[in-house]
């Protein structure tokens, strides 16, 4: 059967005032059972013909359960006394008065007085052991939820407030949770704050966390303390001290209450533990993924670094060395070596800066009108001398929009992605990017006729550092993750798939947004574009 959510927790309120309502007010329970015997005397002098004395000593016995199953044993044994002296000063001969005439009526309130104290013990300690059912029921249900409740919480702070309110419902108290920050000296993290004038209540919570052993109210350590003071522990080390100050002073003094409060200090420690592992392992993971990606980086930076560096050095040695003997043919091939290494070296740290830029969040887009075509062709012609052996085709409807959007961020995207496909792709293979409007947004294709993707890598090869075949090309695995950023930072998707017939196509969008500027020139049909010249085109 499910419990109500907060039942427990309502009903260990209710018994912890009800305890303390007793330990404050015993004396009402026994007047209580002086007046019902009162009561009683009344009602059997009404009997009439029914006042046999049989029938006395049945309702003086009744009477007798009725207190010890709701006042106590106490009250119960003051009822017998008293239902014993009515019956013998009320209803026994001679009347009005306490002496017994004859053997019978003095065995006859003996046995009535033993019955009854029997009857009130048992029917009192059956009452002691319903209550204690209950106190245990009600605190199971409150660790049970404790145990279900911490665990959810999304922070430490947000957990330790929550077990903090719980508790001070629970014992009806002011509960402050106090806990070390960055080697300080323990501060309230959780729960109330406390009135410590004298700086009392302060040194018993250091001494509890120094020691690791419970002190304050209620104990025999330090009783003179105002608090209750538990230590948490993580493992075999202190963490933190909770303190309790009762609203009733001697709630603190039933063990019971002491061994179930010591146990719900055990389940905030085990959640605060649980917290500590979890960031530990979080700590430990991010670690792990910093250091993976530095020696990816290195490996990979170090070899796109070194490659055209020493090419560079090499053909400026020459140049140096052997100026006189070599023919202007040969140096201008070292020279334009020299230069395409140049460049190549330039685009990798321009990727390493870009990359390091969309990580930090850095990047502020220049949103301003463009046309695609522009963005391509600006592209195309730094990439004339990477994409001579793959002829482009551009196709461009002549309804093209223009697109609000950083433009040199755009030309990156461009960049990136051609050169990843003529670096994949066999030379001689052609190269096609598309684009249309579509709902509200630009969809852009860039394919190829290439030997396509490694089927289930259509999501990694965008991840840093990623590569689809290390080692048989040059790149640190920058180009797409960067392409990612860009397209993301302009509120766009980009994704890569294998073509039916072959090769691979990678599509972003862009969002169009509000309407643009008016045209003064419609676009022109790209498509179609000459493929026998080794430059590319664009119209």
């Amino acid at each position: 059967m499910a419990r109500e959510p907060g039942r427990g927790r309502r009903e260990g309120v209710r018994e912890v005032a009800e305890l303390a309502r007793r330990r404050r007010s015993p004396w009402p329970h026994y007047l209580w059972a002086a007046g019902a015997v009162g009561v009683c005397t009344l009602a059997a002098s009404t009997l009439g013909p029914f006042r046999s004395l049989t029938n006395l000593i049945m309702l003086f016995l009744l009477n007798t359960v009725l207190i010890a199953s709701l006042l106590g044993w106490g009250p119960s044994l003051l009822a017998t006394l008293c239902s014993v002296g009515a019956m013998a000063f009320f209803f026994m001969p001679p009347y009005f008065s306490f002496a017994v005439q004859g053997p019978e009526y003095a065995l006859t309130l003996t046995v009535m007085l033993l019955v009854s104290a029997l009857i009130s013990h048992l029917t009192a300690r059956s009452r002691r052991q319903a209550e204690l059912a209950r106190r245990q029921e009600r605190q199971t249900a409150v660790l049970y939820e404790m145990c279900q409740t911490l665990p959810a919480m999304l922070s430490l702070q947000e957990m330790l407030q929550e077990a903090a309110v719980r508790i001070s419902q629970t014992f009806a108290s002011r509960v402050s949770v106090l806990m070390p920050k960055k080697g300080q000296d323990l501060q309230l993290v959780a729960g109330e704050a406390f009135v410590d004038e004298y700086g009392s209540e302060n040194l018993v919570a250091r001494w509890v966390y120094r020691h690791g052993h419970l002190a304050g109210l209620g104990t025999e350590t330090l009783p003179k303390a105002r608090g209750f003071y538990l230590p948490l522990r993580a493992g075999p080390r202190v963490i933190g001290v909770l303190r309790l100050e009762p609203t009733d002073p001697q709630a603190l003094h039933d063990p019971k209450a002491l061994q179930f409060l010591e146990a719900l200090g055990a389940q905030i420690s085990l959640a605060i533990h649980r917290e500590m592992l979890a960031r530990q392992a979080q700590e430990v993971q991010v670690q792990m993924e910093t250091e993976r990606l530095r020696n990816t980086l290195l490996s990979s930076v170090s070899h796109d670094l070194r490659t055209p560096l020493t090419v560079i050095a090499g053909s400026a040695s020459i140049l140096a060395e052997e100026e006189q003997g070599l023919d202007p043919a040969t140096r201008r091939e070292l020279a334009q070596t020299m230069y395409e290494e140049a460049c190549r070296l330039e685009h990798l740290v321009a990727n390493l800066l870009e990359m390091s830029r969309l990580q930090a969040g850095q990047i502020t887009l220049q949103r301003e009108w463009n046309a695609l075509e522009e963005v391509i062709g600006t592209a195309l012609t730094q990439l004339e001398n990477q994409l001579k052996e793959h002829p482009v085709t551009v196709t461009l409807p002549p309804d093209t929009p223009l697109v609000q959007m950083d433009t040199s961020l755009m030309e990156r995207v461009f960049l990136n992605l051609l050169e990843n496909a003529a670096k994949y792709t066999p030379p001689g293979t052609p190269l096609h990017i598309f684009a249309r409007p579509t709902g509200g947004d630009l969809l852009v294709e860039v394919t190829d006729a290439g030997p396509g993707l490694p089927p289930g890598q259509e999501h990694l090869i965008f991840e840093k550092f990623y590569q689809v075949a290390p080692g048989r090309s040059r790149g640190a695995g920058l180009g797409l993750a960067i392409c990612r950023g860009i397209i993301e930072a302009h509120d766009g998707r980009i994704w890569a798939a294998n073509r039916p017939g072959g090769g691979a196509v990678f599509v972003f969008t862009l969002p169009l947004g509000e309407a643009p500027p008016p045209v003064d020139h419609p676009h022109a049909d790209m498509e179609g574009a000459d493929q026998d010249e080794p430059a590319n085109s664009a119209d």
